[in-house]
């Protein structure tokens, strides 16, 4: 029988009912690039030896993508070495050898938020005392206003200026837009050293500004000589611990937290609170005890036992900051000695060109062990919130759901429009519908440009392909007037992609071909976070451009498309609507954390817009309530002569117009009338409000006496009998885009004229 071509390949040691790992020949170049050349098959390698000549050879698992493969997974050949035995006897692998070709996957998840530190509270209870050593120390409750001599500890601790970036965050908020970096760091434990462990841990704690108790032996040991050891460290520490207001000052005078390498660690991670509650926890422990309970948690093992430590890889954080990786590597076996998988994480977020590292638990030794659910907190002020918002929309009955979700601004729910009950209908429509609360200032319109964001479950994937917006001019009664308008300016999203060594962004479009979509037109695709679509957090499904509509109220539709172009709409919409029933619903908000079930086949929301600014005019000024329009002004007279301003301060909208006294909730947000005198001297108040004044005839406001104005303004300003002044009026528009008031829609006037106080 003729031999087979190729090289023969014996796993030994494998059993006769065992399957061979999937293997394969690579060829190594130079710059560390690989390429295969024959895959083991029925225990051979296709492939003629004298083809290896001159080649560095690796055999390793079977993959289509060589440059995934984990380094430690390949067995490696000079071809001139070994090319004569191969094609002699072929090549013979040992079981220790061949075991590596097996591969385990692993995997990890977690999340990532922007959060107060840890420390924060524990902080400010410490920092409202001084305490003494030897007296006892009573803990008061929690003072949330921090004294002058924490925040100063603080900002060291997290850099300069940076607490009150963090103070302020009253929950804590995910990260997006942003990658993380996976460490694995792998332990073996020989030997459990109580006092190394304790060292260790204090250690990573004393770099946060809380006091850390210090540690005295759990019960006596027999032998007074360990006792010893540990006493002698123990003193030292407690000659060196200050009260607190001292630790303070030393921080401040330049002691600074340090880590290691002695760079400053305000860029480090600092260490998770369990690892506070883990140390306190084990001072109260025999060494016995404390062995257990670090065996019970093996992301304690990484600060005592022996580790190695490499990256794995990387993963773009995804929606609401969560995250999941899985790699392989090669199969572990279990030894006598006691080893755990921990891991460490870095997460990168872009800046310009750069990758900014914004939580780093390498440098912080915050590790989780396998299978763990990792929690990562970072302080760092540069640290970017979701643009998404921090929680998705109100589930419902837990039907799956598309919805306008937020306009312009993550957090505007806007839900001040009348219940649907038709296609394309509303109910009559009240004064104020389609207004919305901006900010503080109540039944605001909505102008200049809007971001319009939606919801779509993740599940609607292959149900929910594309989506239609449409606007429509809207009469009091809830009908549509003319004909609609398909918002169809280009969108175009941005998202991470994965190339050699690197994540980079692009942008891809989401405008449909109305060749791809059965001829439909204004189609965008649904941007779902799968299928390697990585997308950056807080970008819009379409722009609406208000300014080229004129100021009224409008019908905002949704509509929804499936795979080619196909309408659908929600199992519960009536028969005679348009589009395939399917297994979803449509969602408005009714409530700022509540959404209503609409059953019909569009979804429709009333928006109130308005692109006219407010109204104002300083129209004269007055001596005595006598108005003068003259441009050079010169007014004189006693004491007690009057001065006031005759002005306009309004808008023509709004839930009440017209002007009178019952105009009071214009879009007009409020106006103020101030005064200054001459250069760099005493200002005030004329008058203030938030009614409309002046749209039907000027308004007189209110009056001040030449003596106050030209009076004494202690301590820094003296009286005069003559000086120059002006007057200012600022109008402010409630108009607003869903993320900030549109300044451009506010007025400003000043005027100037000179007072002499006569005798």
């Amino acid at each position: 029988m003729a031999t087979r071509p190729g090289i023969e390949v014996r796993f030994v040691g494998l059993g006769g009912g065992e399957a061979p790992p999937a293997a394969a020949l690579y060829a190594l170049d130079a710059r560390g690039g690989m390429k295969k050349l024959a895959v083991v098959e029925k225990g051979r390698l296709g492939i003629d030896p004298g083809q290896l000549k001159g080649l560095s050879l690796a055999i390793g698992p079977d993959s289509d993508d060589p440059k995934s493969l984990d380094p430690e997974s390949l067995l490696r050949y000079r071809g001139d070495q070994v090319i004569e035995d191969w094609a002699k006897r072929g090549i013979l692998l040992p079981q220790d050898r061949w075991s590596r070709l097996i591969r385990e996957y692993l995997c990890v998840s977690g999340r990532v938020r922007k959060c107060r530190p840890w420390w924060y509270d524990r902080f400010v209870v410490q920092a409202a005392f001084s305490p003494k050593l030897g007296a006892t120390r009573a803990r008061a409750p929690r003072n949330l206003a921090l004294s002058a001599s924490a925040v100063s500890a603080a900002n060291v601790a997290l850099g300069v200026g940076a607490l009150d970036n963090v103070a302020v965050l009253q929950r804590c908020e995910p990260l997006c837009d942003g990658i993380v970096e996976v460490y694995e760091r792998h332990c073996c434990c020989t030997r459990f050293v109580y006092d190394d462990l304790i060292d260790r841990l204090r250690d990573l704690l004393e770099r946060i500004p809380i006091e850390v108790d210090f540690p005295w032996p759990p019960e006596p040991e027999p032998d007074p000589r360990p006792w010893e050891r540990l006493r002698q460290p123990v003193l030292h520490n407690m000659e060196r611990r200050a009260p607190m207001a001292a630790k303070l000052q030393q921080r401040l005078a330049g002691a600074g937290i340090r880590d290691a390498a002695g760079v400053n660690a305000t860029t480090e991670t600092f260490v998770s609170e369990r690892i506070h509650d883990d140390y306190q926890a084990l001072l109260r422990m025999s060494p016995e005890a404390a062995e257990a309970y670090v065996y019970a948690r093996p992301y304690l093992t990484g600060y005592i036992c022996s580790c190695t430590m490499r990256k794995v890889g990387q993963v773009a954080i995804g929606p609401g900051g969560h995250f999941d990786f899985c790699y392989a590597r090669p199969l572990r076996y279990i030894g006598i000695q006691r080893c755990f998988t921990t891991y460490a994480y870095r997460v990168k977020q872009q800046f310009g060109p750069f990758w900014i590292t914004v939580y780093d638990g390498v440098a912080g030794h915050d590790y989780f062990a396998a299978g763990e659910t990792a929690e990562l907190v970072t302080t760092s002020p540069l640290a970017r919130p979701c643009a998404d918002g921090p929680e998705p929309p109100d589930p419902g009955d837990g039907t799956a759901f598309v919805m306008l979700e937020h306009v312009t601004g993550a957090g505007t729910h806007h839900y001040n429009f009348p219940v649907q009950n038709g296609l394309s209908h509303v109910g009559a429509l009240a004064d104020n519908s389609g207004l919305y609360d901006f900010a503080g200032q109540r039944d605001a319109p909505w102008a200049k440009t809007l971001g319009l964001r939606l919801w779509v479950s993740p599940t609607l994937e292959g149900t929910v392909a594309y989506y239609r917006i449409k606007v429509v001019a809207v009469d009091d009664s809830g009908t549509p007037v003319g004909s609609p308008k398909t918002l169809d300016t280009p969108v175009a999203w941005s998202r991470y992609i994965v190339v050699p060594g690197d994540i980079v962004t692009t942008s891809t479009s989401l405008a449909a071909l109305p060749a791809d979509v059965g001829g439909e037109v204004g189609l965008f695709a649904v941007p779902y976070w799968s299928n390697g679509m990585m997308w950056l957090s807080g970008q819009y499904h379409q722009l609406w451009d208000t300014t080229k509509h004129a100021d009224g109220r409008y019908m905002l539709t949704i509509e929804l498309f499936g795979p080619g172009g196909v309408r659908i709409k929600p199992g519960g919409a009536p028969a005679s609507d348009p589009g395939t029933a399917k297994p979803f619903q449509f969602r408005v908000w009714e409530a700022p954390d509540d959404t209503a079930n609409v059953p019909f086949a569009d979804c429709a929301h009333v928006f109130r817009i308005s692109n006219t600014p407010v109204s104002g005019d300083i129209v004269d000024l007055r001596k005595n309530n006598v108005p003068n329009t003259d441009e050079c002004q010169f007014m004189s007279g006693p004491a007690g002569t009057k001065f006031s301003v005759g002005f306009r301060a309004y808008h023509v909208d709004g839930v009440t117009t017209g002007g009178g006294l019952a105009d009071t909730n214009s879009f007009m947000a409020d106006y103020t009338l101030t005064w200054q005198r001459g250069l760099s001297g005493p200002t005030g108040t004329i008058e203030a409000g938030t009614a409309d004044q002046g749209e039907l005839v000027v308004e007189p406001s209110n009056q001040l006496d030449f003596d106050y104005l030209l009076g004494a303004f202690p301590p820094t300003h003296g009286s005069h009998t003559r000086c120059s002044f002006s007057v200012h009026l600022h109008v402010d528009a409630k108009h607003h885009n869903g993320s900030s008031f549109i300044d451009a829609y506010d007025y400003h006037e000043t005027a100037s004229f000179a007072l002499e106080l006569l005798s």
